[in-house]
């Protein structure tokens, strides 16, 4: 863990990973460049924030546009973020953020384990500078994510008549700045809902940013943070809807995301 108290350059290790997409091998040279491309818009709106021991209720949001390529397990993409600012609170200066715009590189590779496991991998390399990570309104990332994933490849039973699929995983976060956040979660999917439970705790951090010390430039970004969320989601042949609620446990916001997404899948040409 001494490494990841150190301000960890994740640019070494996520640039292998984000272009593993563009340079897989082990399929034949006539093969077609892309299986397919993924639209995805998502919003969250920020009502609530717990820091420390303190409540607040701000208004805070989020935008997100996401474009990804996908070739069999390895993703490539490019992630542009919005952030704004509604109401503040009186007196609180850290609420009189600076909102940002931010671009980030995404790429992520499944590796199948077996028919119910397998291991993911997904960073975020952010490209715009000048983001002021002190502030809750910093609009990039750059972070690696591994996640093990255990699921049911034919379902693992009926509901009315249609068979219903669980899975669950467990996995690590580390940032840029070195914080190590633990996550795991559960779901089901069935007849196109699928809903799950997620919970996640940083294992360091700045754990007062109201009062972050000499790390007043990373505050938000270092955030020691905790909680939970619930989400559901639809599919509708290529279209997906999705809703999260985030429930704070410790340094976190009580917050609402919406997501729409469209997949399309380009035909083979083999």
């Amino acid at each position: 863990m001494i490494f990841f108290a150190r301000r960890v350059r994740l640019r070494r290790v996520l640039l292998p990973v984000l272009f593993l997409s563009a340079f897989s091998a082990g399929k034949p040279v006539k093969a077609q460049l892309l299986d397919d491309l993924t639209i995805r818009y998502s919003f969250m709106a920020i009502t609530g924030s717990t820091l420390k021991v303190e409540t607040f209720e701000p208004s805070l949001y989020r935008h997100n546009v996401a474009l990804t390529l996908g070739r069999g397990p390895a993703t490539l993409g490019l992630l542009f973020q919005v952030t704004e600012r509604g109401h503040v609170d009186d007196g609180v200066d850290f609420f009189y953020s600076k909102p940002e715009q931010g671009l980030m590189l995404t790429g992520g590779y499944d590796f199948l384990l077996s028919d119910r496991m397998r291991l993911e991998g997904y960073g975020r390399l952010g490209l715009t500078r000048g983001h002021d990570f002190g502030q809750p309104l910093y609009a990039t990332d750059t972070d690696l994510r591994v996640n093990l994933v255990v699921f049911d490849l034919d379902g693992a039973g009926l509901l009315r008549g249609m068979p219903y699929f669980r899975s669950g995983y467990a996995g690590v976060i580390v940032n840029r700045f070195g914080r190590v956040q633990g996550i795991a979660g559960a779901g089901v999917w069935w007849n196109g809902i699928g809903t799950y439970l997620t919970g996640f705790y940083a294992f360091n951090g700045v754990r007062d940013p109201l009062h972050p010390g000499d790390q007043a430039d990373r505050a938000y970004a270092r955030l020691q943070n905790a909680g939970v969320s619930l989400s559901l989601s639809y599919d509708l042949g290529p279209v997906m809807a999705g809703l999260k609620r985030n429930v704070p446990l410790l340094n976190g916001s009580n917050d609402l995301s919406v997501t729409l997404q469209i997949r399309h899948f380009f035909e083979s040409s083999r």
